[in-house]
């Protein structure tokens, strides 16, 4: 009799154990957070372990309540990681799961204009702190790798001039025009307050007052006829 109720006692303790494993299981916290991946601007969905009607939700992303629907679809506005928590609230019980979604870049093969490999030094005009373009006063595009700057030039009743774009590395950043005029500004206008103490190429844009200053809506585009564009193209 007595091996019996020992017997019991340790089922029933048993039992308790096994039923305090699933309610310590149904309560439990994830760990290690399940790992997603999505390229930039396109979305993902996540659905929950647990699915019951009777189930509520709670979807947290970085931290931030964001839906209590029973799965939740992830957008990858831009790159960086994604820290999502849900919390299934289910027969009373409450399980939190954690969600890792890792944002990856969007497949693009990038260009960046890049012109200070230019030889000006050998191109260009010595000027005050270094030298701006020989072709400024000319009618000549200035071009790098796949992009094209408006520039017009030329000589007018004795008159040399510009418009558009050119190229310089003039480090001069002094004032030379006094109050009320620009006397001497012609000769040192090749230089900008950002030009640093060390030549570094840069572009100049001036716009030519006799030109168009923007594009007229529904009017057809002509090169010739604005004074600042910039034409990007690949030849395809």
């Amino acid at each position: 009799m007595k091996n019996r109720l020992y017997l019991l006692l340790a089922a029933f303790i048993l039992a308790g154990i096994s039923s305090c494993n699933k309610e310590d299981e149904l309560a439990s916290t994830s760990l290690q957070p399940t790992s997603f991946q999505v390229k930039e601007k396109k979305s993902i969905v996540i659905e929950p372990e647990i699915k019951d009607k009777s189930a509520q939700y709670a979807w947290f992303v970085d931290g931030k309540l964001t839906s209590t629907a029973n799965k939740l679809t992830v957008t990858g506005e831009k790159v960086g990681v994604k820290t999502i928590t849900l919390k299934t609230t289910y027969l009373g019980k409450t399980t939190t799961s954690g969600y890792s979604v890792t944002v990856l870049p969007y497949n693009i093969n990038y260009v960046t204009l890049d012109v200070s490999g230019y030889n000006l030094s050998q191109n260009g005009i010595a000027t005050t702190g270094g030298y701006y373009w020989n072709q400024t006063y000319a009618d000549t595009k200035f071009q790098s790798q796949i992009f094209t700057f408006s520039h017009t030039g030329g000589n007018v009743s004795g008159y040399a001039y510009w418009d558009g774009f050119t190229i310089s590395n003039s480090t001069d950043r002094s004032n030379y025009g006094r109050p009320g005029s620009s006397d001497g500004w012609i000769a040192h206008q090749w230089g900008c307050m950002a030009s640093g103490d060390t030549p570094q190429n840069f572009l100049i844009g001036y716009w030519g007052y006799y030109m168009k200053d923007y594009q007229a809506t529904g009017s057809t585009f002509n090169e010739s006829q604005y004074s600042n564009w910039i034409k990007i193209e690949n030849g395809s």
